[in-house]
């Protein structure tokens, strides 16, 4: 008799033992356990990955509805602060400290630093010294 060294769920009606990753058995249909489903998953599980389980593509994973919320906003912001009162280094180091969930929100948060930091820097340079 082989020795399983994992704790190996069997069908109680036909006595067959099922692999990790199957939830029915194949020979007689009976369900055995249920399959794992999002709302069993740890926080922030979801943001990686679709309702099937299967991982999303970055391009999904950051290009979403918050990236452009949190790109216009800092946008603006970093623009303001930078034309009027140039706290450059300190706008920067601020996204660095917080913790942030979703990758979106952060790439979109340092994006709009650096897009609103750089036109208004370009700005003071090029427009309003001429």
């Amino acid at each position: 008799m082989a020795i399983v060294t994992d704790i190996m769920e069997f069908c109680p009606r036909c006595g067959r033992y099922l692999k990790d990753d199957e939830y029915q058995c194949p020979e007689c249909g009976f369900v055995v356990r249920q399959m794992p489903h999002v709302d069993n998953t740890p926080p922030g599980f979801s943001d990686f990955y679709d309702e099937k389980g299967e991982p999303k593509s970055l391009r999904e994973l950051i290009f979403e509805k918050w990236f452009f919320v949190a790109l216009a906003i800092t946008f603006v912001i970093a623009f303001a602060i930078t034309f009027y009162w140039r706290f450059t280094i300190l706008i920067f180091c601020i996204p660095l400290l917080l913790p942030w969930r979703r990758l979106s929100i952060a790439i979109g948060v340092l994006a709009g630093l650096a897009g609103g930091t750089v036109t208004a820097l370009l700005v003071n340079t090029f427009i309003l010294a001429a």
